[in-house]
């Protein structure tokens, strides 16, 4: 208390304009010295400085990945750009302390007392949802109008101010999606489906097709501006990505299989979980085999993945390559749809990071304890889902699109979620 209080902080002449002593105690003549003791006589140490008593020095202290192997304490004159987002893909579960200290002085240099603030940081996966304008979206109502030109095929396509456009023209090909993809009412790479504004050239050789992406990872639950200043909702951008597919199609009879591997490099995220600053986890290089079979009216989907990244500095010290997997099962009646999926999420993977136990003696003597503790990234509960679409024929100009989802485990949280559809299109 002698150090967070007026009384050992501030200078004689600061007190006596903070605080009134008793007028019978007081001489005019009476020194500074004279004054200070009966301060203390009257109020101890003074009143305690609440601000000086529980704000952080411009420099705080923390056991680091680096500091282990050292010795040595890591310093860090600012901590407010550290920040973690995680993606629907990660299933941890519970929060991890790092605890960060400081040492305050008296302003004479005399006294000293160590001091410590716990940062607790979530590792529960926020609660994402399906959003209704993608859902919408996976609707086609289109009647796969093209404009063709020589060998050229050209088509936009805008549902809900989305804007999705294809070219195609001979072995080559260039397509581009504004959002990300949910994959419950057509198939699609699970992989790509974690990055939005994605632009996509594909080349076609025989049985071979090549792709070659580039695209942004977004959070639709985060805004990238005010939409009170800007008018624009777009979702915030977390980072870039980029990567390459190599696939192949093979027939059989009468089924059709699709064989591919790829890879994807992300800037800022890790299987579109962003991290920064003293939580930086580095940026994820996923590499991913996809396959794809149909016979029939059924087609199933299965991808598996492998994740590396290497967090450089901070109290996260090591994450273990990820592995994660999704799967889709579709069946196609007329103007039936039906699908059983899940979506893509960690199967497998840890992340080591720097506890410090410590304890402040009576003696204001600072003990110490590091060390690494060991959290699981993979869900307890894998979230599946259940979806029916049903497009009627009624008139020839009219098209409309009923659709219902139930999400089993949503996010991979116990529970479940309903979500019913209506979407229709006319043009007379």
């Amino acid at each position: 208390m002698a150090l967070t209080a007026d009384g050992k902080y501030y200078s004689v002449a600061d007190l006596k304009n903070r605080y009134s002593l008793p007028a019978d105690w007081v001489l005019p003549d009476m020194t500074d010295e004279e004054w200070k003791n009966i301060f203390v006589q009257t109020f101890g140490y003074g009143v305690v400085n609440l601000e000086r008593a529980t704000r952080p020095s411009e420099t705080l202290y923390f056991y680091s990945t680096v500091s282990l192997d050292t010795g040595y304490w890591s310093a860090t004159p600012s901590t407010n750009r550290s920040a973690i987002n995680l993606s629907p893909a990660w299933g941890a579960r519970g929060s991890i302390t790092f605890p960060m200290f400081d040492n305050i002085v008296s302003a004479d240099g005399t006294e000293s007392m160590p001091r410590a603030f716990e940062t607790e940081l979530s590792f529960d996966s926020k609660v994402h949802g399906l959003e209704l304008i993608d859902l919408l979206d996976e609707i086609d109502l289109s009647s796969d109008e093209l404009t063709e030109n020589s060998q050229i095929t050209f088509k936009l396509t805008q549902n809900n101010e989305i804007k999705n456009l294809e070219i195609k023209s001979g072995k080559f090909g260039f397509s581009y999606r504004e959002r990300k993809e949910n994959e419950t009412f057509k198939a699609s790479n699970p992989i790509l489906g974690l990055a939005g504004n994605l632009a996509t050239f594909n080349s076609k050789f025989n049985r071979f097709n090549f792709e070659f992406f580039s695209g942004n990872v977004t959070d639709e639950t985060l805004l990238g501006y005010d939409p009170v200043l800007t008018n624009d909702f777009t979702p915030a951008n977390l980072g870039g990505v980029y990567g390459a597919n190599l696939s192949s199609n093979i027939s059989i009879l009468d089924s059709e299989l699709s064989i591919g591997a790829g890879f994807m490099k992300e800037d800022n995220t890790v299987l579109g979980a962003y991290s920064d600053g003293l939580f930086d986890m580095g940026g994820g290089q996923t590499v991913y085999s996809n396959a794809e079979f149909k016979f029939g009216v059924f087609t199933a989907n299965y991808t598996i993945a492998r994740t590396h990244s290497e967090p450089e500095f901070g109290f996260i010290s090591n994450i273990s390559d990820l592995y994660s997997d999704a799967y889709s099962i579709y069946a196609n009646f007329g103007s039936w749809l039906f699908n059983v999926s899940r979506p893509l999420a960690i199967t497998n993977g840890t992340l080591d990071y720097v506890e410090t136990d410590f304890e402040i003696t009576s003696k204001n003597e600072l003990v110490t304890n590091p060390h690494i503790e060991t959290i699981n990234l993979a869900p307890e509960n894998r979230e599946t889902r259940f979806a029916i679409l049903y497009q009627p024929k009624i008139f020839e100009k009219a098209k409309i699109a009923f659709g219902f989802i139930e999400r089993v485990n949503p996010d991979n949280r116990t529970g479940h979620e309903e979500i019913f559809l209506l979407k229709a299109k006319t043009a007379w």
